[in-house]
């Protein structure tokens, strides 16, 4: 149960799904993903206040070839029903965005240099 969130079933059967499955075509071309995900926010409390719905979803992806920085893949999707018609790439944010509203710093056993190129690298 360690890498579960509650998610809405538009956000986690539609759009997080098919991040995921994105996600896998590069594993299949033989890239190596690191993979942080997590919820933001609350949207609301259930089990009797014990489980918080998160507001948002976030997953922050870094693809690399042979040991080289392809790709950042960073997105932030509402956790909601309203999403059930959209394209996860329409959630695609910086991941300084993610950081500045979760609080958290990805790549910091890096040195700042590739920390730095590691983050400025946007989705393509």
């Amino acid at each position: 149960m360690s890498k579960m969130m509650p998610q809405y079933p538009a956000n986690n059967g539609l759009v997080w799904r098919e991040l995921e499955e994105y996600t896998v075509d590069f594993v299949c071309q033989g890239k190596e993903l690191y993979i942080v995900a997590g919820g933001e926010g609350k949207d609301k409390a259930i089990a009797d206040g014990q489980v918080t719905v998160p507001k948002y979803t976030w997953k922050v992806i870094l693809v690399l070839d042979n040991g080289n920085v392809e790709n950042t893949i960073a997105v932030r999707i509402p956790n909601s029903q309203e999403v059930a018609r959209t394209d996860w790439k329409d959630y695609i944010v910086s991941v300084d965005e993610i950081e500045k509203k979760t609080g958290l710093d990805f790549f910091a056993a890096v040195s700042k240099s590739i920390q730095n190129k590691i983050e400025s690298i946007a989705y393509k």
